[in-house]
């Protein structure tokens, strides 16, 4: 349950985080990568079938 709770807003934060950051010109790609694999990781958590 907490994969499919937990990840996707995490993921916002980490690429909200990542954008605040980028303005003062420290961009990290690998930031808005990990945001970005983590919001659909969540959702994709929704289509395992629970036991």
């Amino acid at each position: 349950m907490a994969p499919r709770l937990g990840l996707p807003p995490l993921g916002v934060v980490v690429v909200g985080r990542a954008t605040i950051a980028s303005i003062g010109g420290d961009i990290d790609k690998g930031r808005f990568a990990l945001g970005v694999i983590l919001i659909p990781a969540g959702f994709s958590a929704c289509l395992v079938p629970k036991r």
